[in-house]
Formats: C-alpha cells, sequence, structure tokens
C-alpha cells in the first residue's frame, strides 16, 4: 500500500478526477478529505468512498469556503499530507458542439483519446507516495503524448 498512514485533501472529489483519485488513494491505504459544491453528489461520493473517506461541502475559489475547510480540517480527520487542487472551468458547450471538440481533440492525441480520470489518477498516485521521493522540479504531463510527441497523433499520421 503506497498510501499507508496518509491523509489527502481531495479538492472536486465528489466526482470525475477526483473521485477517481479517492478511490484508488483508499485503495492504497490513505484516508481521504474530499471537498463538493453539490451537498447531494458530496453526500453519495462519501457514502460510496466509505468510513477512510470524510466530505466538507466547499467551493475552493471562496476565500470564505477555504477558511472554513481548513479550520474543519484541522480538526477531523487533521492534518493532510498530500493536497490536491484541482483548476479549470467548465465549458458551457451544447452536447453536439461537445462531442464535436472531443472528437477533434481526440484526434490531435498521439494515444488517439481522452484521458480518463483514473488515468490521472495513477499519475497522482504516484506523485503523493513515496515512489516519487526522488523527484524534483519536474512537470508530469499526463496528456496522451500531446506534449512530448504531438506529431504522433493520429490527425497527422494520414
Amino acid at each position: 500500500m503506497k498510501l499507508k498512514g496518509k491523509k489527502a485533501l481531495i479538492t472536486s472529489g465528489n466526482s470525475g478526477i477526483g473521485l477517481a483519485t479517492a478511490r484508488l488513494f483508499i485503495s492504497e491505504g490513505a484516508e481521504v478529505a474530499i471537498t463538493g459544491r453539490d451537498q447531494q453528489t458530496l453526500e453519495e461520493a462519501v457514502a460510496e468512498l466509505g468510513s477512510k473517506a470524510h466530505g466538507y461541502r466547499a467551493d475552493v475559489t471562496v476565500a470564505e469556503d477555504r477558511k472554513k475547510l481548513f479550520a474543519d480540517l484541522a480538526k477531523d480527520p487533521g492534518a493532510t499530507e498530500t493536497p490536491i487542487w484541482k483548476r479549470g472551468p467548465r465549458a458551457n458547450a451544447t452536447q453536439e458542439e461537445s462531442t464535436k471538440l472531443s472528437d477533434f481533440f481526440s484526434s490531435t492525441v498521439p494515444l488517439g483519446r481522452w484521458g480518463k480520470p483514473e488515468d490521472l489518477a495513477k499519475a497522482v498516485l504516484f506523485l503523493a507516495s513515496d515512489d516519487s521521493s526522488y523527484i524534483n522540479a519536474v512537470e508530469l504531463m499526463v496528456d496522451g503524448g500531446l506534449t512530448g510527441a504531438p506529431f504522433g497523433a493520429p490527425i497527422l499520421r494520414g
């Protein structure tokens, strides 16, 4: 177990990449504190994750929510050792626009597909575990080869 005895804060841990990361961290022995803006999905995620998960309704872009979150975390489950922050706005596209964009984007990625939440969660697990103890000053691109091998993309293969 790579994270036995560790505690992690996973923002937006009630869905998507955050939830996949919380599942993986718990399976590797961690106790997690997850946040979410929607109380119902937060409660559902905590119920799914079990006793090793603690849910906090918070929007980390709001200063007052962050203050309350950190005050609550100081009490339960205690100090975290592997904070993970999620960034980025959500697109306001129609389903058709979203599908078109997804298909185009996938064709520009050398692996030919979008990354799954579990793909990113595994990279996060590596960085949060002692396996990465000698990693320093590196940007780990988890992008299907888009950054390192852009000419291998399906759209450019002919």
